[in-house]
């Protein structure tokens, strides 16, 4: 697209390309409704430019008003590419626009939506990778329903991949997985699942409601390995996700804790090596010895103890059901907590593990 400089205007490029300063909304409109023409230039405003009014506005993050002016006066805008092939509703969706932004370019340029960048991704990617509302990832959706199966060229990911591996809210999730549920069994080019990429971020985005959606629509995630051999607690481990994430995975599939990955990595190897808290390690250590079936009765004694300690009532089914006759190490827990250790796992234990716990523990029986 060619559009002559002539008609560039210096107190709108001051207006839109001085990064330090906040941009004066109101001068910006003054200047394109008294120069409508001036929309038609481009300015260059980073190291990526020189753009047109339209986008640079929309990366400073002007408000509607100011981009609606902006669009109006110059409409044809929307479809400039940039060197990544990237239209300007790319640029949108990759800053979070707000919804009125995103269909006001969808307005402008209809076909945009179906559009692909460089590396393969259409806008909805690029929604799924920055935050975008749920309000700006339906619309775009309905609009071009054929992207959410669509995997981009770089790392094979699916809008679901991208939504997971950037941690967005749970309710984007959730509507995506809705409306195309046969995408939560799709991998990336790296043997991934939804629920690798969503445990292989660093600290703790990832909510446990989202990673009980991702369970509800493919249990078997947690048993599923990538091309490094990895299930999803290794990269919880070595990401140092939260405990409770920890914890989730493991009483899914317990035996997860003892996979070697194809560097012989299991993922306790991986937690001691990142500098995870020594509450975490603990588990991990545990749950090894339980799954391995390298503990005694001294060493299942101590288990019930730390996991009631921690209040993780999972951990203490597993230990009940992996290793029933740790049910008669009650006999060394203290009085005091065994009426809320029974009131916490009666409703999960088999009956016959409660009935022997209650053999084990009559004592208890004679509380008033």
């Amino acid at each position: 697209m060619n559009v002559s400089q002539p008609h560039a205007d210096p107190e709108l490029k001051r207006l839109l390309c001085l990064v330090d300063e906040e941009i004066d909304e109101k001068a910006v409109i003054k200047a394109i409704q008294k120069n409508p023409s001036v929309a038609r230039a481009k300015y260059k405003a980073s190291y990526l430019g020189p753009d047109f009014p339209l986008y640079i506005a929309i990366k400073r993050g002007a408000s509607f008003g100011v981009v609606n002016a902006i669009f109006r006066a110059y409409p044809e805008a929307v479809k400039e590419k940039n060197s990544e092939d990237e239209t300007i509703l790319h640029g949108a969706c990759r800053m979070a626009a707000p919804f009125e932004i995103v269909s006001l370019l969808w307005e402008g340029w209809p076909d945009a939506v179906n559009r692909k960048n460089r590396n393969g991704q259409t806008p909805l990617h690029c929604a799924c990778s920055n935050h975008a509302s749920v309000e700006s990832v339906t619309f775009l959706m309905e609009k071009c329903p054929q992207a959410l199966a669509e995997k981009e060229e770089m790392a094979g990911q699916t809008p679901l991949h991208c939504a997971c591996t950037f941690s967005v809210s749970h309710e984007v999730v959730s509507f995506l997985l809705k409306a195309c549920p046969t995408v939560v069994e799709e991998k990336n080019k790296f043997g991934q699942t939804l629920l690798h990429s969503m445990c292989s971020i660093n600290g703790n985005p990832a909510s446990l409601d989202t990673l009980l959606l991702l369970l509800k629509y493919h249990p078997e995630a947690v048993r599923i390995k990538d091309n490094d051999g990895r299930m999803p607690l290794h990269y919880a481990c070595k990401k140092r996700v939260s405990i409770d994430v920890v914890t989730l995975l493991l009483e899914k599939n317990p035996s997860a804790v003892e996979e070697k990955d194809i560097y012989g990595e299991t993922p306790l190897h991986l937690m001691c090596k990142y500098c995870t808290p020594a509450r975490e390690k603990m588990i991990l250590s545990h749950v090894s010895c339980l799954v391995s079936n390298r503990l005694d009765r001294s060493v299942a004694t101590k288990m019930m103890r730390d996991f009631i300690e921690i209040k993780w009532q999972g951990g203490l089914i597993l230990l009940f059901e992996l290793f029933p006759l740790s049910v008669t190490c009650l006999n060394h827990i203290p009085m005091s907590i065994v009426p809320s250790l029974l009131s916490m796992m009666g409703r999960h234990c088999k009956i016959l593990t409660m009935s022997t716990m209650m053999i084990n523990r009559q004592d208890v029986l004679n509380i008033y």
